[in-house]
């Protein structure tokens, strides 16, 4: 039987019950259909008494149309019924779970429960399986609170995998797929698609990972199978594989460049004199750059030695290339200098991280190196010592420091760090304090530079203290001295500790000359007068505040909430005051808030500024 024309005639019977069964009286649409029930009456007997129920319906009066749409309705229904079908296609077998279900941790069973209540798994589910913003914080903060334990995020989690987000789909990875454990491998194993993209080839790196590199007939297939981005994962995972390695070695031949780098990342994993022979092969080769990642991270130590030699045949290189005389054909020399300094650069990469003392011989032997053509030794010795000063040893830092007299203006900044490290604060004065005398010279700009970058720093906080980010050494007192004869105020600020006259007098005098807030590095002089302890620098920060319009203030940064948090329980009514003037309703609000916690402050004589008993308490009033 065709049941079309019943699919049609149910479709007008909802409406009508939906619309009233008195619109039924002469309907067009319920009309329509009777013919066509008349003439398949003929092999369904049954579709005239429905063509005959129509009519009675559309002829029926306002009183008896309910009656007989309900009848209509009724019939209807009874035929659709029989005509369905409730089948299932495919071949029947036994359910097996993925492991058994129940049971304790150590018998390799997972338990799966439902602890969670709705209403705190729907916004995650959402979060996992819908688009917008705002969803990785809530989906971080779900992590946090164990939510992921519940069996109906498993599945959010694992399409999660393939967010348009990449940075929704790499949390999920690192953390929440490793956070579910097990659980998660049949998930990840059905929905795992060979050809697919960025969100299989996530899944088959979990897969590797949950099953402690069990898969290896998964992965390999996913090697030889798998669309690109699946295929390139696979390749480095088979670095866990040994029996692998004639297939790595045989990709890292591949047309495709980030096949190559994959298979050159797999053989430094797995470190054999075969994977260290192709990766020295490829670090010589037009391959250099995707090699140096790989050869940096193998542990293989022949493989460092050879990689010493092959720089240091670049080294001799270099050096005959740069030795031109008047017959020689000065352009092709320059070229293959060039060329050489290129690939010593590469060289110099590989050995990033490798802290054998035959790797510290050869940079000792490269950065003083006077024999090197002008134009690339620069670089090349700037670069040693780096890798030098990130070996963090006596011998290196010693001989780094050493090289201070050597007045190379690229290599001082590397000497100072280093010497920091091994000298006490009064030698390391006494060797760099002349470097910096006159601002104006080229020695003097590097060093301060630099020490800006290395001088104690305080990061504020959101509660008022004041932690160091930097507390590796303790700069000699002179220091500080030479910093304001130099009108360094940065550098004054990050080192005042205590109550200093002189210190104090010259900051006053920086302040006095621009005591605007919005002036960079006014908010960090005010902080250094509160630990110097000036007995006004409550006030001058209220009056810092007080000179900005209400509209100047739309935003409350960290050091400005910390200067408020200085302020004394006396300020509190001025400060709610002038809160209450501003024109933007989110600054306005926070510096209400902090306005209560200085209300809330304990009674104290005089405010310190090493972290004191105020500050413990208003951190423990505001966790």
């Amino acid at each position: 039987m065709s049941i079309q024309v019943l699919t049609d005639l149910h479709r007008e019977v909802r409406r009508l019950f939906i619309a009233g069964s008195g619109l039924a009286a002469g309907d067009l649409r319920l009309a329509k259909l009777v013919p066509q029930l008349r003439h398949l009456s003929g092999t369904a007997p049954v579709l005239g008494k429905v063509a005959d129920a129509v009519s009675q319906l559309c002829e029926a009066d306002r009183e008896r149309a309910p009656g007989k749409l309900l009848e209509l309705g009724a019939l209807l229904h009874a035929i659709l019924y029989t005509q369905g079908d409730a089948d299932t296609k495919g071949e029947f077998r036994e359910f097996e779970p993925y492991e058994p279900l129940g049971g304790d941790a150590g018998s390799g069973a997972f338990a799966l429960a439902t602890p969670a209540t709705f209403r705190q798994l729907k916004p995650l589910i959402d979060a996992l399986t819908e688009r917008g913003s705002g969803r990785l914080e809530v989906i971080r903060q779900a992590c946090e609170a164990g939510l992921f334990a519940d069996m109906r995020t498993h599945v959010p989690a694992v399409i999660a995998l393939e967010d348009p987000s990449s940075e929704i789909a790499e949390f999920v990875s690192v953390h929440v797929i490793p956070a579910i454990g097990t659980p998660a491998l049949p998930i990840l194993d059905n929905r795992l698609e060979l050809e697919g993209g960025r969100g299989d080839a996530r899944k088959l790196q979990l897969i590797h990972r949950l099953t402690n590199a069990g898969a290896e007939e998964l992965v390999v297939r996913a090697a030889r199978e798998g669309s690109q981005e699946v295929r390139i994962a696979a390749i480095e995972l088979l670095a866990d594989y040994p029996g692998q390695e004639a297939y790595i070695l045989e990709q890292s031949r591949d047309k495709k460049k980030e096949v190559r780098r994959a298979a050159l990342h797999a053989l430094a994993g797995l470190g054999t004199g075969d994977a260290a022979a192709r990766l020295l092969e490829a670090l010589r080769s037009k391959d250099q750059d995707i090699a140096v990642e790989p050869v940096r991270l193998c542990g293989n130590e022949r493989l460092t030695a050879e990689v010493i030699g092959y720089a240091e045949a670049l080294s001799l290189q270099l050096r005959s290339e740069g030795q031109v005389d008047a017959s020689a054909d000065k352009a092709a020399k320059e070229k293959a200098a060039a060329a050489a300094a290129e690939k010593l650069h590469y060289a110099l990469q590989a050995l990033d991280g490798k802290r054998e003392p035959a790797v510290a011989a050869f940079l000792m032997n490269l950065v003083p190196d006077t024999t090197l053509p002008a134009k690339e030794a620069a670089n090349l010795r700037e670069q040693a010592a780096g890798l030098l000063l990130d070996m963090e040893t006596s011998g290196t830092d010693l001989f780094l420091h050493d090289l201070r007299d050597r007045r190379d203006l690229r290599l001082l900044s590397y000497s100072f760090r280093a010497a920091m490290r091994v000298l006490t604060a009064a030698e390391w004065y006494d060797a760099y304090e002349p470097f910096v005398r006159n601002r104006k010279q080229a020695e003097a700009k590097e060093l301060l530079g630099v020490m800006r970058n290395t001088a104690l720093r305080f990061d504020i906080l959101e509660d008022g203290s004041e932690e160091r980010e930097h507390p590796l050494m303790e700069w000699d007192g002179r220091w500080i001295y030479r910093f304001v004869e130099l009108d360094e105020t940065e550098l004054v600020c990050r080192l005042v500790q205590g109550p200093d006259d002189k210190v104090e007098a010259y900051l006053l005098g920086k302040f006095a000359a621009e005591p605007k807030l919005a002036k960079h590095g006014t908010a960090h002089l005010l902080l250094a007068l509160f630990r110097l302890g000036h007995a006004e620098a409550a006030e001058l920060t209220m009056k810092a505040f007080e000179a900005m319009t209400s509209r100047q203030l739309y935003y409350l940064d960290r050091e400005k909430a910390a200067l408020l948090l200085q302020l004394p329980r006396t300020y509190v009514d001025r400060l709610r005051t002038y809160a209450e003037g501003l024109a933007y309703e989110g600054v306005k609000n926070e510096m209400l808030e902090i306005a209560e916690l200085i209300g809330a402050k304990p009674e104290q004589p005089e405010q310190t500024t090493k972290g004191a008993g105020w500050i413990e308490w208003i951190k423990r009033k505001m966790y």
